[in-house]
């Protein structure tokens, strides 16, 4: 058995009418050439929880097994073919078109029938104790046809027909015509090709995948967390439902992704979920069942601590190779070492976030946040107007923010500034819940907030970095200590630079601050 394997995957699909047929794509790409390839022809089982827990996420998990031929076969057949026994997770990526959709494809060659580990363990946070059973079978005959220019394929189109098939009868039949961008292809290619299926009579499908097409609304219907709009007459109760169900929303949508490990994003959207989550569940605390809250402030903690690990390796990391990207060849060289060691330095902390991500703990985390985000335990001023209460809600977080500030020297320490920057988030956080109940003001101190948070935010990594850097000094060879002496002083250029600026952010925050509440 193989290992998961990813690619990021951009495609489009739509809809063919009766009598469509594929019209000439070479005279809309310059150069191109349509080659037709073997029909294939495969059964595709889709697995899913009793709900469709995935699917509403927009998550497939399948597995397909078929025979490329142009001579046809008996479908559904062992072992032959590109997608033998070929296992795929499909994930939902930002980054897709008007026309397009981009998505995670992650891939395990097993020949088993039962769910392989690997999978359910990539969807785990979002499956927790539900059980992963087929969901529906659809067989495919497909015409596949690839769009090469200078000899180099750009796109693949795959004209299929699909039958959904339920207790050995098929049910359903339709026709779906699949363009699919090629690797380090022109994102343009995909949409001129699009264009020119719609000009021949195609239509864009009306469900993103087969999958939805073939269970219908039950595969389309809401996922089970839902971010609650707020109205404008909300009470304090609505605001703090939705700040916690978009939290919740966060972690869950990047839980596979973080699992993957693939994209350093992932854990730091995942991080930014579990201490926003702190933040709501403190700053409407007046709202809430206090001890229901800090159970999950407790545990939240926890988890944010495990990810923290991970994120502030990769934040090492990611900025060692942005430096080493301004150096010469010679120096960047010498400096590989420091990469090598950051790198041996996150396997640790990586190691114990793949232990949490599986462990109970978590699991039992993120099953009692679903259900707060779902059906919250609401006491105290819950049905207050939202309008009389976050006034007092953002004030509580200011004044705290206030105080930090006016008690620093002129000159202060970087730890002083890094508590500056821990309330400066609570009040950004704060503010960004009470702005949609409360509008544009209050959008605004969070975005001023936001400002000085990330100019803090700058000084404490680039603080991070110098320490890390001269502790790796004694053990590296003469070159490499030369190079490292560079990053030191490159670090001490960015806590100078964010020193001089933080000042004005906070100026910057004092006027929002003082608009928002004439």
């Amino acid at each position: 058995m193989t290992s998961l394997t990813s690619s990021l995957e951009r495609e489009a699909k739509l809809e063919a009418p009766e009598g469509f047929t594929l019209p000439d794509i070479g005279d809309a790409v310059a150069g191109a050439l349509v080659v037709d390839l073997a029909d294939a022809r495969f059964d595709t089982v889709y697995y899913d929880t009793p709900d469709l827990r995935l699917a509403r996420w927009g998550i497939t998990v399948r597995c397909r097994v078929g025979e490329p031929s142009s001579a046809g076969g008996a479908v559904g057949d062992d072992a032959v073919g590109d997608d033998a026994g070929r296992w795929t997770v499909k994930l939902p990526h930002e980054g897709g078109t008007s026309s397009s959709v981009s998505r995670t494809e992650v891939v395990l060659d097993a020949s088993s029938r039962t769910v392989p580990d690997e999978v359910a363990g990539l969807v785990r946070g979002l499956v927790r104790g539900a059980l992963l059973a087929p969901v529906a079978v659809l067989r495919t005959v497909r015409r596949r046809h690839e769009v090469r220019v200078d000899g180099g394929v750009v796109a693949e189109i795959d004209d299929d027909d699909v039958s959904v098939v339920h207790a050995g009868e098929v049910s359903e039949r339709f026709r779906e015509i699949e363009v699919e961008l090629a690797p380090g292809a022109t994102p343009g290619v995909l949409d001129t090709i699009v264009d020119v299926l719609r000009a021949a009579g195609a239509s864009t499908a009306a469900s993103a995948s087969k999958l939805a097409r073939a269970l219908g609304d039950a595969a389309t219907a809401v996922p089970e967390v839902v971010v609650p709009s707020v109205a404008r007459d909300a009470s304090l109760g609505d605001v703090a439902h939705a700040a916690v169900a978009d939290g919740v929303t966060r972690l869950l949508r990047h839980d596979p992704g973080v699992r993957l490990g693939g994209d350093p994003e992932d854990v730091h959207q995942a991080r930014v979920a579990t201490r926003r989550l702190r933040a709501d569940l403190r700053t409407f605390r007046d709202a809430f069942d206090g001890d229901a809250a800090e159970s999950l402030r407790t545990e939240l903690r926890w988890f944010a601590g495990v990810l923290g690990g991970v994120r502030d390796a990769d934040v090492l990391l990611l900025g060692l190779r942005a430096e080493l990207a301004l150096m010469s060849a010679d120096e960047t060289a010498a400096a590989m070492a420091l990469v090598t060691r950051a790198e041996r330095g996150r396997d640790e902390p990586a190691r114990a976030l793949a232990g949490a991500l599986d462990d109970d703990r978590y699991l039992a985390l993120l099953e009692s946040l679903v259900r707060f985000a779902q059906r919250p335990d609401f006491a105290g001023a819950a049905g207050d107007a939202a309008a009389a209460r976050l006034p007092v809600v953002v004030d509580r977080q200011w004044r705290r923010l206030r105080k930090a500030v006016d008690a620093l020297p002129a000159d202060p320490a970087p730890a002083a500034l890094h508590e500056v920057r821990v309330k400066a988030k609570a009040v950004r956080y704060a503010a960004d819940a009470a702005s949609a109940a409360s509008g544009k003001p209050m959008a605004r101190v969070a975005n001023r907030a936001k400002g000085l948070q990330e100019t803090l935010g700058e000084l404490n990594d680039a603080v991070g970095s110098e320490q890390w850097l001269r502790a790796a000094v004694p053990d590296l060879p003469p070159d490499a200590a030369f190079v490292t002496g560079l990053l030191v002083a490159r670090q001490r250029l960015r806590q100078a630079e964010a020193k001089a600026a933080w000042r004005g952010q906070w100026s910057r925050l004092v006027q929002a601050r003082r608009r928002a509440r004439a």
